[in-house]
């Protein structure tokens, strides 16, 4: 199965972003890049795998897993479900023994950020994909 989650800020300024990748062409191989809008991925956290459903138990939100992943619909959330539903999945993650105890990491950094730097933010997106 592939369960992914991810949690971002809302509302923060986008930035500029470029991906480089290689492009066959008809005379080979070329180095291409091409820019696009995204927000910093200091804003957001992600935690992929299905980890029993926590996430989606997290936030009470079994109703966006659609068996083999998440429905991929984005749901706004306000900062005090944010902090719950993240305080809850991490308490889950630590009782459950995971294997990769690293997993939850960048969900925990996420919270520690939400805890200090994004205290004046108060809508938060969350989408299971």
């Amino acid at each position: 199965m592939a369960h992914d989650f991810e949690i971002r800020v809302k509302d923060v300024p986008w930035i500029k972003k470029v991906s480089k990748f290689k492009e066959l062409r008809e005379d080979g191989w070329h180095d291409c890049e091409e820019e696009y809008l995204d927000i910093s991925d200091e804003y957001r956290a992600y935690f992929f795998g299905y980890a029993e459903g926590i996430m989606y138990l997290a936030f009470n939100m079994e109703s966006h897993c659609m068996g083999f992943s998440g429905d991929n619909i984005d749901i706004e959330i306000d900062r005090e479900t944010a902090l719950k539903g993240i305080s809850k999945a991490i308490e889950s993650f630590d009782k459950i023994n995971y294997p990769d105890p690293t997993r939850m990491d960048d969900i925990k950094s996420f919270y520690q950020r939400m805890q200090n730097e994004f205290k004046d933010y108060p809508k938060y997106i969350i989408c299971y994909s």
